[in-house]
């Protein structure tokens, strides 16, 4: 007879503390509730691996281009920003389109509407052909990058004209 009796308060002891389970975890959620939230700050220090220093934060300096920006040309559909009046090789410029600086190369690739070199530009220029309708032009230090650039979009047998950009760290250019 003891045997049934056990066996028979096992499942009112189960169900005594389950339901004493689920009284005390209202109870915590209860209190948690009506305790104000903090939010916990993690301070996480630079490992000795870590470089700390940073020349050019990517934030900063993309947004001091952009505040200070006087001037903006269309390369190949990529909007980008310079500081000066003047743009020539070896400026920094910030391409929007992608959202990174890069430092102008001096040269210009020039893509054709037609298979052969106009006089017109043939004349003014010295251009090396790269494909069917591309040509390049090597700019002098001295020369506007952005105004030789308006310039040779005025021509109409010009279609694009596209300023090369290497957008390496700025860091190993200088």
């Amino acid at each position: 007879m003891q045997k049934i009796i056990f066996t028979s308060s096992v499942p009112i002891i189960a169900a005594l503390l389950l339901s004493a389970c689920n009284n005390s975890e209202k109870t915590e959620v209860n209190n948690s509730q009506a305790l104000p939230k903090t939010a916990e700050i993690i301070i996480k220090e630079p490992s000795k691996n870590q470089k700390t220093d940073t020349i050019f934060p990517k934030k900063e300096s993309s947004q001091g281009i952009m505040k200070k920006a006087s001037k903006s040309i269309n390369s190949s559909g990529d909007k980008l920003i310079f500081n000066s009046e003047q743009l020539f090789k070896g400026d920094v410029i910030y391409n929007q389109n992608l959202k990174q600086k890069g430092v102008v190369t001096g040269t210009l690739t020039i893509t054709l509407n037609t298979d052969s070199l106009p006089d017109e530009l043939k004349n003014n220029y010295e251009l090396v052909k790269s494909t069917a309708h591309n040509y390049t032009l090597l700019v002098e230090k001295d020369v506007d990058i952005a105004g030789l650039s308006k310039n040779l979009n005025n021509y109409s047998s010009v279609s694009n004209v596209e300023v090369a950009i290497d957008y390496s760290p700025i860091e190993t250019h200088f």
